[in-house]
């Protein structure tokens, strides 16, 4: 990554270059951008929420650490048994084989790819289910993330 404050920018066009909605800051705003159903019914979801923590010494600038969350969901998917769609009434397994799993593949493809193509050492990461999220009852795979970009 050339600029180590640009993580936000490479993330949006990771997102318009891979077909992923692309939704960037606090939760409110997120949730009035999809509720708009602006993305499209198939369509992954990224949800980014990022502090910036800048290390000075004398020499300057040192690194930037990113601590937040990547969030990677889909309210509905077509299998070639069936169109399904998050909603109250699926049980976890149900959440679990027909999005969750996969969306899990997909987030940690993409950690792993800052890592190999933008030299990020993802210092810490804790994944968790986030399910019937937003108005739209979206499931999401969560990442707290701690990412460091060194100068």
């Amino acid at each position: 990554m050339n600029d180590i404050f640009g993580l936000i920018s490479y993330l949006g066009n990771w997102c318009k270059n891979n077909g992923v909605y692309f939704c960037a800051g606090p939760e409110q705003y997120n949730n009035i951008d999809l509720d708009n159903n602006i993305y499209e019914n198939f369509d992954l979801i990224l949800c980014v929420a990022m502090n910036m923590i800048p290390k000075y010494s004398e020499g300057g600038l040192q690194s930037v650490t990113y601590q937040g969350s990547l969030a990677l969901g889909r309210k509905r998917e077509m299998t070639d048994e069936e169109n399904t769609e998050s909603s109250l009434d699926e049980n976890f397994m149900q959440k679990y084989s027909r999005r969750l799993e996969d969306l899990t593949g997909k987030l940690n493809d993409l950690l792993v790819s800052l890592q190999c193509e933008q030299e990020a050492y993802i210092d810490n990461c804790t994944m968790n289910y986030v399910l019937n999220k937003y108005d739209i009852n979206v499931d999401f795979v969560n990442s707290t993330v701690s990412i460091r970009f060194e100068v």
